[in-house]
Parts: C-alpha cells; sequence; structure tokens
C-alpha cells in the first residue's frame, strides 16, 4: 500500500492533548508499525499556523502605515514651516496694517486645510481603486472597510492641522516692525 508522505488525524478528546499522545503512538504502531507519527498538535496550534502568514502581512502593513503617517506628518510640519518662513514679511506687513494674530492663524490653517483636503480626495480615489489588487493581502477585514475609509482621513487631516498649527502660531506671534525691518 502506498501512503502519502504526509496524514494528518483528527482525534477529539476529552483529556490533555498532550497526555493522549504516547497512547495514540501506541495505536497506532499496533495498526501500522511502519507509519511514523511525528508530532502532535493541537487545533489551537494547527489554526495559529494556519493564519501565521497572513497575521505578519499585516502587522508588516500596519507597521508601514504607522511610518507612513510619521512621515507624513514631519513633511507636513517642514513644507508648512519653510512656507510661512517664506511668508514672513507679508505676514509681518499685514500684522502692521492691522490683521489680527487669530486672522494669520486662520488663514494658514484654511490654506493648509484646503490642500490636505484635496490630497485626501485623491488619496482616497486611489486607495478605492487599489482596493481589487490589495484584496487578497488583507487578513480579517475587507478591502472598502468604512471605519478605514473614514477613520484614516479623520486621522490625516487632524495630523495635518496639528503640523500646521505650530508654525502658524509662531507666524501669528511676530512682532510686525522686526519682521518688516530684517526683510
Amino acid at each position: 500500500m502506498n501512503l502519502a508522505p504526509r496524514l494528518t488525524l483528527v482525534v477529539k478528546a476529552a483529556a490533555d492533548p498532550l497526555l493522549t499522545a504516547q497512547p495514540l503512538r501506541q495505536v497506532i504502531a499496533g495498526i501500522r508499525p511502519d507509519v511514523p507519527v511525528t508530532r502532535f498538535r493541537t487545533v489551537d496550534e494547527v489554526f495559529s499556523d494556519s493564519v501565521s502568514t497572513p497575521r505578519s502581512t499585516m502587522w508588516l502593513l500596519f507597521s508601514f502605515a504607522a511610518l507612513a503617517l510619521l512621515l507624513s506628518s514631519v513633511g507636513i510640519y517642514a513644507v508648512v514651516a519653510y512656507t510661512v518662513a517664506q511668508r514672513k514679511r507679508e505676514i509681518g506687513i499685514r500684522m502692521a496694517l492691522g490683521a489680527r494674530a487669530h486672522d494669520i492663524l486662520r488663514g494658514i490653517l484654511s490654506r493648509s486645510l484646503i490642500v490636505t483636503s484635496v490630497g485626501l480626495g485623491m488619496g482616497l480615489a486611489g486607495a478605492l481603486a487599489a482596493t481589487r489588487v490589495l484584496r487578497s493581502l488583507l487578513f480579517q477585514i475587507t478591502a472598502t472597510d468604512t471605519v478605514t475609509f473614514v477613520a484614516m482621513p479623520v486621522i490625516l487631516l487632524a495630523v495635518s492641522l496639528i503640523a500646521t498649527y505650530v508654525p502658524a502660531r509662531r507666524a501669528a506671534r511676530v512682532d510686525p516692525a522686526i519682521t518688516v525691518r530684517y526683510e
């Protein structure tokens, strides 16, 4: 008789699976001494092994997403800080002509909000287009998960506003006399 190189036997036992291993080895050896019994595993171990690759992929993608969020927030901060620094003279003149600090702050935040909203719209369109490709890589989540498609734009919008707020607040505190004099 030609046996498959690998055979799985599933046994339901009321006792501890590790305690039933030796008696099962003896029963199998009594029936077919030429069949080697290599290892015993619980159903939980078999299940864990079967989902370990998708789970690893999920954690890898999560790590990349967290890194992308960090890099995007640093990038947004750097771009806004540079833009505000380039507009320092303009902001100083506006404040010298009577613009209030909260008007400057609101103007910078609103421009950032517009740019971020356009970027989020394009990103959501790209994400929806990519769902067909990524569907096979997802584990325990649908490709068009509502929570993901709502939570991520909200998180990115919040990160953008926070990253914009610091340089905008600094620009709103500028002394117009000093700014106009040195520029």
